[in-house]
């Protein structure tokens, strides 16, 4: 990668000694940074600082909060306060946005953090500090004057900086950035998902609240998802021929719970509809049966954030929930405000959507691979159990192809949004779970396998 020269970078001197300027040309550290991290998907922000000692900052303007430069290594000069003698230490955050509080500064340890040592500068010194994806959710501890290793991603004590190596990394060059693609055709009616990593969870708000410290870094092997929900066509057939359950039948009372449920037996036209109220050992089975599995929560997530563009829904970032895909659209009473949420998407300039579960291509839910309806109609079973992201399952610096078999909670999860269920459900990172694995009208099934 072309080096950037000093001063042509937006960074320029970021910081300046604290002691009044006399003109003459003064000592002072070139600092360079460079990182492997894909960008920005694991980081569009900086914070630089220069501290004393003690972790205080060096001088009132030594902490300075950026943007991501262009241009990598990142080089900025930095001015010692009064004589250059005294030994002061160099900080530097790469983060993404959404993890920002309101002073801008990171909130979570899933950051890269490192630190170095500045020696008393003769001339200008060039130093360098890397921020390896090895040190991904290993945070300085400045106390213990230690800082992660680029190399190992141990804990070493605080290095003193000096110049950059002969080779220096790109963004993006990290191993576990690299795209594995699947090693044959997917089955027919399924979609390749190329493996790769990404952050799991998100910073922001969710209906079920998560330690945002946790905040996973998964690695996913090559897989394939069925492209749409199992239809009650596709399963009656399976179930035909390997014997299993019927799913619960659509009762004609509207009064009753299953009169949403989609197997309507004197219906023909319901076997084209995704099928529901299927408890999560029916799902399981239907897929076992064909050689396949349910998807883990993090292939779920994965797919419908179309992979490592984590977009926040499976069509991108568009937040006009109720024009892409089947959600908000309950059958309890519109004119009472208490259940809004659930009933947004039912109104609509061409009239009133009548509620319950739609015809898989009759959405605009679908991701860039073509997977269809991960964020709405209907909510799908997962292989895991429901665990908190602060749990054993989900420790780790890295967790690759990760699936919950445990919890203390005794719940069960699932993912997507439903048409029953409110608009934010339809995020790829939104978790749901149950405390039943019992079916319902807002439940149905997608198979996946492993290459």
């Amino acid at each position: 990668m072309k080096r950037t020269p000093f001063l042509a970078l937006t960074l320029g001197v970021l910081f300046a000694g604290c002691g009044e300027s006399t003109g003459e040309v003064r000592a002072q550290w070139l600092v360079s940074l460079s990182t492997d991290a894909p960008l920005p998907q694991f980081g569009d922000r900086l914070v630089v600082e220069i501290l004393e000692a003690d972790g205080s900052p060096a001088c009132a303007g030594c902490r300075r909060l950026l943007g991501v430069p262009s241009d990598w290594p990142a080089t900025f000069g930095v001015i010692p306060p009064g004589d250059g003698s005294k030994e002061l230490f160099v900080r530097a955050r790469l983060y993404r946005t959404e993890s920002a509080g309101n002073d801008g500064l990171p909130r979570s340890s899933r950051v890269i953090d490192v630190a170095g040592r500045l020696v008393a500068p003769q001339g200008a010194t060039a130093v360098h500090l890397q921020l390896s994806m090895n040190c991904f959710g290993t945070p300085v501890r400045l106390e213990q004057g230690e800082s992660c290793d680029p190399q190992t991603g141990e804990y070493v004590p605080l290095p003193v900086l000096g110049p950059a190596p002969a080779s220096i990394p790109e963004p993006g060059s990290w191993s576990g950035a690299k795209s594995e693609p699947c090693a044959e055709p997917a089955p027919e009616g399924m979609i390749c998902v190329p493996g790769g990593a990404f952050l799991m969870g998100a910073p922001t708000t969710s209906l079920i609240s998560d330690d945002l410290d946790a905040e996973p870094l998964v690695h996913l092997s090559p897989y394939a998802l069925d492209r749409d929900e199992m239809t009650v066509g596709e399963y009656l057939d399976i179930a035909a021929e390997f014997n299993l359950p019927l799913p619960a039948l659509h009762n004609a009372n509207p009064t009753s719970t299953r009169y949403y449920c989609t197997y309507d037996a004197n219906d023909p036209e319901s076997r084209a509809l995704p099928v529901n109220c299927l408890d999560r050992e029916q799902a399981r089975a239907v897929c076992e049966v064909q050689g396949k599995r349910l998807p883990t929560e993090a292939e779920f997530e994965f797919a419908a954030g179309n992979r490592t563009q984590e977009t926040l829904y499976p069509w991108g970032n568009d937040q006009d929930v109720c024009h892409y895909a089947a959600l908000a659209r309950n059958p309890l009473d519109l004119t009472d405000g208490t259940y809004a949420p659930y009933l947004e998407c039912r109104e609509t300039p061409d009239g009133r959507l009548a509620p319950g579960v739609v015809l898989g291509e009759s959405t605009l839910d679908e991701t860039e691979l073509g997977l269809r309806n991960l964020g709405g109609n209907l909510s799908e079973w997962v292989e895991d159990l429901y665990a908190d992201y602060t749990q054993a399952c989900w420790q780790g610096l890295t967790l690759q192809d990760p699936m919950c078999e445990e919890n203390s909670n005794g719940w069960f999860a699932r993912r997507g949004g439903a048409w029953t269920g409110p608009q934010i459900t339809a995020r790829a990172a939104e978790r749901n779970a149950q405390l039943t694995d019992t079916g319902s009208i807002g439940i149905g099934v997608r198979c996946a396998t492993s290459f």
